[in-house]
């Protein structure tokens, strides 16, 4: 049975093409591929709000905060189901 998991930090690399995001670990070099499909749901949320937007794939950039939720694969990949995006508060 795979383990539910989750990976966060940095989006470095997307790359549409393969419906794939490279997440940097914040304060690390360990990198992770998270692949994601038709069935992975998009949100964005603020830090410590109670609000989450529903986003598409599109919406998520290179050096966005990403959480991500989902299981991990035998390639070392995590197949998300959940991807939110962490909004920085207004400067």
């Amino acid at each position: 049975m795979a383990k539910k998991d989750r990976w966060e930090g940095v989006v470095i690399r997307s790359s549409p093409d393969k419906s794939t995001l490279t997440v940097r670990k914040p304060g690390s070099s360990e990198e992770k591929t998270v692949q994601y499909d038709s069935s992975t749901q998009w949100v964005s949320q603020a830090h410590g709000s109670k609000k989450v937007n529903d986003i598409d794939a599109g919406q998520v950039k290179d050096g966005d905060r990403v959480i991500c939720k989902g299981t991990w694969e035998k390639k070392g990949e995590l197949h998300a189901t959940l991807i939110s995006k962490r909004l920085s508060h207004s400067k």
